[in-house]
């Protein structure tokens, strides 16, 4: 029998997606709330983040995995209503985008079962950072000669700078919340 979910994912969730949008908001205004903006994913992939990791911080590792797999599918499906070309970019940005962001959320959680209370959010910005980077460099295959190759990867860049630390510190904040506690550590002897 699965055990029900521990009190805090989603206080995690919605404070980690929370401060994601509301640091987009900040940042880029009105315009972090139009889907076909960059600035966007502020809120998506804040969520995709928030969600991920308030899942291993519950002992759901299965789940957030899940979940970063069907953000890559959303994505896949997506790209194919584009032409061919930019249609296997688009799928490899989404493939790379969805396993570095839950990488990048591993490595918060495995921060937090080692001792580190605080201040993982600032590791977590630099780490979804360079999934961008990453991402972005897969979709430049497609692009034309012409395009501005190193403003698109400034601002993809910075959008993961704005989501990892936001959504870091949006978590963090939430476990200091009275109640709000995560799974245990596995215990090395019962393997």
């Amino acid at each position: 029998m699965e055990r029900p979910f521990p009190g805090g994912a989603l206080a995690r969730f919605l404070l980690g997606t929370g401060a994601s949008a509301l640091a987009g908001l900040v940042l880029f205004g009105s315009e972090m709330l139009d889907p076909d903006a960059l600035w966007f994913q502020c809120l998506s992939v804040g969520a995709l983040l928030a969600g991920v990791i308030a899942l291993l911080r519950v002992g759901r590792a299965g789940q957030a995995l899940s979940l970063s797999t069907a953000f890559a599918l959303v994505q896949v499906g997506y790209a194919w209503t584009l032409p061919p070309a930019r249609a296997l970019a688009e799928t490899a940005w989404g493939i790379v985008l969805g396993g570095g962001v839950f990488a990048a959320a591993l490595v918060f959680h495995r921060l937090a079962q080692h001792g580190f209370p605080f201040g993982k959010f600032v590791l977590l910005g630099p780490l979804v950072a360079g999934v961008y980077l990453a991402a972005t460099a897969v979709i430049l295959v497609t692009h034309r000669r012409g395009t501005d190759a190193l403003g698109l990867i400034v601002q993809y860049v910075l959008v993961g700078l704005v989501v990892g630390d936001a959504v870091g510190l949006g978590v963090e904040l939430a476990e200091m919340l009275p109640g709000i506690r995560a799974a245990s550590p596995p215990d090395p002897r019962a393997a």
